[in-house]
């Protein structure tokens, strides 16, 4: 058996089953392919979400740093150390994924800039405090005091010393709006202008020390101090200030190396995740058109595998059912479709069987047919004869009936004869008696007579014997006996006659005593049958005595038949007009046969099928004949 054969012997639900197994485990092969796409699409999307979220909390960190370092707001700072934090959490969460050579050089690179920049921020912290603590000691608040007192010394002097003070306080003002100006906003100029400021107020300050007064004096000797203190904030500040703005030029530096070692993991990670996505489409792609292609060849082959058969199938039952038995199907699957076949080949067997002995049936009922409407229309000929033939039972019953009142008074009548017929067979006997015995004698007689005869006989072959001696001695004589041979030759031809008639006599006698030993026989049987005779009329009388009781009840019974055969008559005009009907429904049923012949007729069976189903001619009705009716009760009935 080969691979086609063994495939096409596997029941349908297997095949269907294998079928579906296939597709369901390739089915699980691309979900399983797919979950693996996807749980690297989720692990490359996390990676990629995990890196943008580094890239936005380092753009937070750096806006916080920049607005720290421009602001010195210790919130900003704040939110700097936490952007950090939260840089270096997510920093952790992106080491702890699965990564490649390059792509593990390049976070690890990542962790290096991150340290790097931490490091560098704390240096920046570092000096940004030292810029603050030194831009704390800038105190425009203590040239504004110096003012003042400049302006209460304004008061007191000489006019050539007042124009001085004026000045002096008006540099005092000039300079703590400068140094508010610088610290609003600490640029290059506002700095240079300060240090301007500063060393004219140290001009004016010289210039009022020549007046040797002690009050002008003591301002001063305060201006020049608070002046040497604010320079010196001043120069520490801006000392720490360059030194911040090294720092922050490096925490930049470092702050762009990392915001391109950022950026350059999330273009790494999206074009990983693109190549990815790339791959996995093409994986499930792939796995797809494979388990499309799978799946075609075999619902191709399970379905051309169901399909021919089933073409086959249908074509073998629209043939059968336009009449054509004559396909065959062969096949040796061993599947339902194949039992499908087998069983649409066994039923075409049975409807050729079948329409071959509907066929033959066919004829069969129209002969049938034919014989019984032609026996109904004889039946009914035959019920007509039959009504008649009750009608005249009927009279001859009546007929009867008186003929068996004649019949009881007869019987009455013969009784009286029997009695009589019995005393003459009394008499008959003993006279029969008396001619036995004269019987008796006559045989006896006749008897006697035999012997005589018998002597006689035995004489006449004594003479012969003697005539032939003396004819024989005579002719020894010679002439001399001529005349004595004469003589003996007359007396042997008496003897002759004489012994002839003695045996025709004897004949005669034999045949007497045989008749009157037949007729002793007779008369004795006779006599026995005269006893028999006297026994029998006795028995006769009995009889007739029973007879004439009989003929009593005869006659009752008769008028019973009387009128069960009216009864017989009503049925019997019932009975013929159910053959009327019935020979209706026969010429029915034969013209119904005749038609289920020829849509019978439709089916093509085989040659040898045809011929043995052909329609054999409808016999001729055979028509019984009728029995004779008796005319009347006088031909079939004798009197007693």
């Amino acid at each position: 058996m080969g691979l086609a054969q063994r495939i096409s012997s596997i029941k349908i639900g297997k095949k269907l089953g294998v079928g579906f197994i296939v597709v369901i485990a390739a089915s699980l092969a691309i979900t399983f392919i797919a979950f693996d796409c996807f749980r690297s699409i989720k692990d490359n999307s996390a990676r990629r979400t995990t890196t943008v979220e580094m890239v936005n909390t380092l753009s937070k960190a750096r806006l916080n740093r920049t607005l720290y370092q421009y602001t010195k707001n210790p919130e900003f700072a704040a939110k700097n150390v936490q952007a950090l934090k939260e840089l270096d959490t997510l920093y952790q969460r992106l080491s702890g994924f699965k990564w490649d050579d390059e792509g593990q050089q390049k976070i690890t690179l990542l962790g290096q800039l991150l340290n790097d920049y931490q490091n560098q921020r704390q240096k920046f912290v570092a000096s940004a405090e030292v810029t603050s603590s030194a831009f704390a000691d800038i105190k425009p608040g203590a040239l504004i005091d110096l003012a003042h007192q400049s302006e209460l010394l304004d008061m007191a002097m000489t006019p050539d010393a007042a124009l001085p003070v004026m000045k002096l306080a008006a540099a005092l003002f000039d300079a703590a709006n400068i140094e508010q100006a610088f610290i609003d906003k600490p640029t290059a100029a506002s700095r240079d202008a300060v240090i301007d400021e500063y060393t004219a107020i140290n001009t004016l300050s010289e210039q009022l020390d020549s007046f040797n007064q002690p009050a002008i004096n003591a301002v001063t000797q305060n201006v020049i101090t608070t002046l040497t203190q604010q320079r010196q904030a001043l120069t520490r500040y801006v000392d720490a200030s360059e030194k911040e703005k090294s720092e922050s030029a490096g925490l930049t530096t470092a702050a762009e190396r990392l915001n391109a070692a950022v950026s350059e993991t999330f273009a790494f990670q999206s074009r990983l995740s693109a190549e990815f996505i790339k791959q996995a489409e093409w994986r499930i792609a792939f796995a797809a058109l494979i388990c499309v292609l799978l799946s075609l060849l075999i619902a191709w082959r399970i379905t051309r595998n169901i399909t021919l058969p089933l073409k086959e199938t249908l074509n073998a039952a629209q043939r059968i059912a336009s009449g054509d038995l004559t396909t065959s199907l062969n096949t040796t699957r061993g599947d339902e479709l194949g039992q499908l076949m087998q069983a649409v080949d066994a039923m075409n067997l049975s409807l050729q069987n079948i329409i071959t002995n509907v066929r033959d049936g066919v004829s069969s009922v129209a002969r049938a047919s034919a014989e019984i409407a032609a026996g109904n229309t004889d039946l009914s000929s035959r019920t007509e004869q039959q009504s008649a033939a009750v009608v005249q039972t009927a009279a001859s019953m009546e007929e009867l009936s008186s003929t068996v009142k004649q019949n009881a008074e007869n019987a009455h009548h013969a009784s009286q004869l029997a009695t009589d017929a019995s005393v003459n067979a009394g008499r008959g006997g003993e006279i029969i008696r008396d001619v036995i015995v004269t019987m008796n004698n006559i045989s006896q007689s006749s008897g006697k007579i035999g012997e005589i005869i018998h002597v006689i006989n035995s004489i006449s072959f004594q003479t012969n014997i003697l005539a032939l001696n003396a004819a024989v001695e005579a002719a020894r004589a010679g002439e001399q006996g001529r005349g004595f041979a004469v003589v003996a030759g007359e007396v042997r031809n008496l003897a002759q006659r004489s012994s002839l008639a003695a045996k025709e006599i004897e004949t005669l006698i034999r045949e007497s005593l045989d008749r009157v030993h037949d007729g002793s026989e007779f008369v004795e049987r006779a006599g026995s049958t005269m006893d028999d005779i006297v026994r029998s009329v006795s028995q006769v009388k009995d009889i007739m005595g029973e007879i004439a009781a009989a003929s009593d009840e005869q006659n009752r019974g008769i008028s019973q038949i009387a009128t069960a055969m009216a009864e017989m008559d009503t049925t019997t005009q019932q009975n013929a007009a159910l053959v009327e009907e019935s020979s209706a429904a026969a010429s029915s049923l034969e013209a119904q046969a005749d038609d289920l012949e020829k849509t019978v007729a439709v089916f093509r069976l085989s040659a040898g099928q045809n011929s043995n189903s052909r329609a054999a001619p409808a016999l001729a009705p055979r028509l019984v004949p009728a029995m004779p009716v008796r005319a009347s009760a006088e031909s079939s009935w004798e009197s007693f």
